[in-house]
């Protein structure tokens, strides 16, 4: 019984190994697959010496084979999925001729969508030939056929036509707001051919910074074509029928569901009911979202487990009223759940959900409830022989992962606490094994748990389980009936959700309970599920071990080793003493992290992002545009585990320099805000200063002479601005326009790395700053003390993103750096500018750009300076 117990069945065996064996294909990482092989050897050895169950030719050859073969399957899939468009290609004009084959999303002026190709034509040398027929009055309804015959008399004198039968990301921007319309029309399964420039998806350009082509490289699309030009799109007015064109028509359907949502809910509830309902979250605020991720509760927000059971469950119940038999309602139910599935736009979760919620009404069927673990793993294979690429997918790693910890964990966790009332137990029961499940997996990937996420699911899923979802169901049936019948369940449901709403609120705006975790490592992730399955195993062996101490320590030691894992993914390293310099890719703006080797934290800067919309084309707003605080340097703090900002440094309020800093502020706790003593009229300066003041943040004026020793072998010191703090005390903080000139300009000396902070002052500025320093060498030269004297620096960030009205030659040569880096990003401006660049070269100094090299960061170990980028030169 006991060698049975701690050795799983076969089947969970092979599965497993079939699983790891997939993934360290996929990863072709030579000392994972030694490692696989290894451990598939001890399997088989561990069953033949402990088990005369287990026949070692039957068995452990079924084993290997199986675990082979699926290593093949990943490393095959791998190599073949490659790109067939050449690299050449690349920048070039090309038309492309395809099939929409996902859902065709309008935000603004923007347009996404997936386009399987089949013929790819090279554009500027049929422009050239004049082969190409202009569209209709209407633009976009023009039949394919006119332009199919010229275009071909051209190809067969020269071959320029691809067949690459892959997908294209497609981005189309929109130059009227009426096209929004008649891109709106479009759905999965039309025939288009389009117009537009082939290029590569943007990858990660900082350390950390989610990659948005390897992303799309998971769903093997390698490439994205850039329309802009909408006007010389053609649709195919007819396309033929096809499994892409009923899902566009269930596309359809999912469209008059949403209509009928808007209908029947307030605006303030409709976005959040649209995406519970159908799966749809692009019209939940973001700021609603961001509470509900910030307290570990968006599951209830994609489609799963809960979604599938409630409708099954409502199906069935409505199936058995009109008095149908169980057998036929759970074979009508068996066919319904695919279709919800697909209607609601067939994500991993919600595949997963539905391929478990049909195995699970076979197992009602059959009789064979206790087949749970291996109707789960069933279904997880069938999606990993399908597309292997899941494996990296985070909804199918957490949806499997706690589905099956709910059923490996709750039934002992209901047993331990069978002195409370069972619905007591059982709720508690599935909190606690889900929290233990998914924790890894939240950590690894958003690098934040809320201390009262455990509490908040505990309490608020049932309410959107219970009552919330079963009534926005019903809601929509009725209301597809008649939209009065419809408001009389949605009226009591958005009170509801209302209260839904403000238990989140409150709950996410207890931010010093919101914990951060750093980066972890993939090994620290598997060491956590061996223990916790170890532990599952070891504890219900409890009682019959009582007479064996060394056994008894073995159930203790698996406890303690998941505490110090526990404690090492929060604390990190506690000897780790490397100060680091990460000059950040923020676009056109500048943004530094500074990490002491004592473990504090400075930001010089926060980037910022421009909006170029105009107020009369309120149209092209986005519905969540991107800004560079919250999107990119809050992710990247919090992967990078910095819980806390010893200082803000904003070197001067231009928007290009202190556009993100609002939202780090609002959402990192920072001990001060250091500045130039200037204000300006703007509106990022006002947010920047009203959020500071929202939360009694120190806003602190700096001037020359200004030295802050941060820790024992860090201090910084402050050459410019030239402003007196007395002035600043008896006249207050005066208006600067052009904050250019009062940048803040510092030096970093860490160990023995010295580096200069620069802002965006201009010549002007540093012939001042270089007058100040030699004036006070030479009074130290004449108390004989050379105490502060410049010696030359390692790194210098080039002012004002390498404009040509900074960086002379006379500050070059006072300085000597060794290392130029320039923050710098697409912009109009020219820069960085060629004669600075010529500067810099001349005097051999070393130069490095965020726009070609991404993140530059500097590492000072023991003593010495190294460093690394994250796109190669």
């Amino acid at each position: 019984m006991f060698r049975t117990a701690i050795f799983p069945q076969q089947f969970y065996i092979n599965s497993l190994l079939f699983i790891a064996g997939l993934t360290a294909g996929l990863l072709q990482h030579e000392a994972l697959i030694i490692g696989l092989i290894a451990v598939l050897v001890l399997v088989i050895s561990v069953q033949k010496l402990l088990s005369s169950e287990y026949p070692l030719m039957r068995h452990g050859v079924l084993t290997a084979t199986l675990t082979v073969c699926a290593l093949l399957y990943g490393y095959w899939t791998e190599e073949s999925s490659q790109t067939q468009i050449p690299e050449a290609w690349e920048h070039e004009e090309i038309i492309v001729q395809g099939t929409i084959v996902s859902a065709v999303k309008v935000d603004g002026d923007r347009v996404s969508m997936q386009l399987y190709v089949d013929r790819i034509y090279a554009a500027s040398h049929l422009i050239e030939q004049d082969v190409l027929v202009e569209p209709d009055a209407g633009g976009l309804t023009r039949s394919m056929s006119d332009a199919d015959e010229a275009i071909r008399s051209v190809i067969r004198e020269e071959q320029i036509m691809l067949e690459p039968d892959e997908r294209l990301q497609v981005v189309i921007y929109l130059d009227r707001e009426e096209q929004q319309q008649t891109v709106l029309t479009w759905i999965r399964g039309m025939e288009l051919r389009l117009q537009g420039t082939l290029g590569h998806p943007g990858t990660a350009r900082n350390f950390g910074d989610f990659d948005y082509r390897a992303f799309l490289e998971k769903q093997r699309i390698y490439w994205q074509l850039t329309v802009d030009d909408l006007d010389a799109a053609v649709v195919r007015s007819r396309p033929s029928l096809s499994a892409h064109l009923l899902l566009g028509y269930m596309d359809r359907i999912s469209d008059r569901m949403t209509e009928l949502v808007w209908r029947l809910y307030d605006e303030r509830y409709a976005g959040f009911m649209q995406g519970l309902l159908i799966g749809d979250r692009q019209e939940l605020q973001p700021e609603l979202y961001n509470r509900f991720s910030d307290i570990g509760m968006t599951h209830v927000l994609a489609i799963s487990g809960l979604h599938v059971s409630v409708f099954t469950a409502g199906c069935f119940w409505l199936l058995r009223i009109f008095r149908m038999t169980r057998e036929r309602a759970i074979i009508i139910c068996f066919i319904l759940v695919p279709l919800y599935v697909l209607f609601t736009g067939a994500s991993p979760s919600a595949i997963r959900a539905g391929l478990m919620g049909m195995l699970g009404l076979l197992a009602m069927r059959l009789g064979r409830w206790r087949d749970s673990l291996r109707y789960i793993l069933i279904a997880a294979l069938a999606m990993l022989v399908a597309n292997p690429y899941y494996i990296y997918n985070v909804s199918f790693q957490l949806s499997f992962l706690v589905t099956a910890g709910l059923i490996l964990l709750v039934p002992q966790l209901v047993h331990a606490m069978h002195r409370l009332p069972s619905a007591i137990s059982g709720a508690l029961a599935v909190t606690i094994a889900a929290q233990l499940f998914s924790y890894p997996i939240v950590i690894y990937y958003f690098h934040i748990l809320h201390l009262l996420s455990p509490i908040a699911n505990l309490l608020l899923v049932p309410l959107v389980s219970v009552i919330i979802l079963p009534l926005g169901m019903l809601s929509l049936l009725f209301g597809v009936v008649h939209p009065v019948l419809g408001h009389l369940l949605a009226w009591p449901n958005s009170y509801v959700v209302e209260l839904l709403f403000r238990a989140v609120t409150w709950t996410a705006e207890r931010e010093a309970l919101l914990t951060i975790w750093p980066q972890v490592p993939v090994w620290w992730a598997a060491a956590y599920y061996v223990l916790l399955l170890a532990i599952i195993c070891l504890y219900p062996r409890l009682r019959d071990w009582g007479s064996r101490p060394a056994l008894r320590g073995l159930l203790l030691l698996a406890p303690a080793s998941m505490t110090a894992l526990i404690l090492y993914a929060y604390a990190g390293d506690p000897w780790e003493r490397t100060g680091i310099v990460s000059v950040l890719d923020v676009g056109q703006g500048d943004s530094i992290l500074i990490r002491t080797p004592s473990g504090k934290h400075i930001l010089v800067d926060g980037g910022g992002t421009f909006n170029y919309a105009r107020e009369d084309e309120a149209w092209r707003s986005r519905r969540d545009p991107y800004e560079v605080g919250k999107d990119t340097i809050v992710p990247l703090l919090r992967r990078r585990g910095v819980r806390q900002l010893d200082a803000v440094i904003a070197t001067h309020l231009d928007a290009d320099h202190i556009g993100g800093l609002h939202a780090v502020i609002e959402q990192v706790p920072t001990a001060r805000i250091l500045f130039n003593g200037t204000l300006k009229d703007s509106p990022y300066a006002e947010r920047l200063i009203a959020s500071a003041l929202e939360r009694d943040i120190p806003i602190i004026p700096v001037t020359s002479g200004h030295k802050w020793q941060v820790d024992g072998v860090t201090n910084l010191t402050f050459l410019h601005p030239f402003t007196s703090l007395e002035g600043i005390e008896e006249y207050g903080l005066q208006e600067a326009d052009d904050q250019n000139g009062e940048s803040v300009v510092f030096l970093l000396q860490m160990d023995e790395a010295s580096f200069l902070f620069t802002g965006d002052i201009g010549e002007a500025e540093e012939r001042a700053i270089l007058r100040s320093l030699q004036s006070e060498e030479s009074e130290a030269l004449g108390s004989g003390s050379a105490e502060n004297a410049v010696a030359p620096i390692d790194v210098l960030k080039v002012a004002h993103h390498g404009s040509r009205y900074s960086t002379s030659g006379a500050w070059l040569d006072y300085w000597q750096p060794l290392i130029g880096v320039i923050s710098v990003g697409r912009n109009f401006y020219g820069h960085p500018t060629d004669d600075v660049l010529e500067r810099l070269a001349e005097r051999e100094i070393i130069v490095y750009r965020t726009d070609q090299h991404g993140e530059v960061q500097y590492r000072i170990v023991n003593g010495r300076l190294e460093m690394r980028t994250k796109l190669a030169p």
